[in-house]
């Protein structure tokens, strides 16, 4: 089994120079705001394209049904089972909905999911190279290792369990609060 590459082996950095380190909690605190950002998306856009499907009632295309039944497209991930003209009615309306929940940007092709998505992968890649220094870990070798998007979640979660109160510490802390 393929193991990832530590830059510096068994290197462990000691809390108080992970707590030092304010570019390393601004960038975990910008993936908290872009993971809570993507699930509050994730429910309007889930809940708008639902009912975008359900109004349609479109059927599955005709040379799919062989494979995946005449029946009603019901999620969004089989769209892509809509005929041309369903799909476009579908996008259209899509659009609409978007609009109407407050969601739709200046690009109105682009979703507002894919956006945010984008937004937190982005953070999690800043997260994990402003970790590089703590932990020997490079990005690059957790991206190209066997399951690297797999390394990569786990890491992200891992280490965001670790700096995740370090952020809450800062941000009550500068409230006024103190905890204990």
């Amino acid at each position: 089994m393929s193991q990832i590459r530590q830059s510096r082996p068994n290197h462990q950095a000691s809390p108080a120079t992970i707590a030092e380190d304010s570019q390393l909690i601004n960038a975990a605190r910008n993936v908290m705001r872009a993971q809570a950002l993507v699930h509050m998306i994730k429910q309007r856009v889930e809940r708008y394209e639902g009912e975008v499907l359900a109004e349609g009632r479109w059927r599955v295309r005709a040379d799919m049904r062989a494979h995946f039944g005449d029946r009603i497209v019901t999620k969004s991930r089989e769209v892509d089972l809509l005929s041309d003209k369903d799909r476009a009615e579908f996008e259209r309306k899509k659009a609409v909905a978007a609009r109407a929940s407050g969601l739709a940007g200046f690009l109105e092709l682009v979703c507002p999911l894919s956006t945010a998505k984008d937004h937190l992968q982005t953070a999690e890649h800043e997260f994990a190279r402003r970790l590089e220094p703590h932990t020997g870990q490079r990005v690059e070798d957790l991206r190209t290792a066997v399951n690297g998007a797999l390394w990569f979640e786990a890491y992200i979660a891992l280490n965001l369990d670790r700096v995740a109160p370090l952020v809450l510490e800062e941000d009550v802390g500068s409230a006024g609060v103190r905890i204990h």
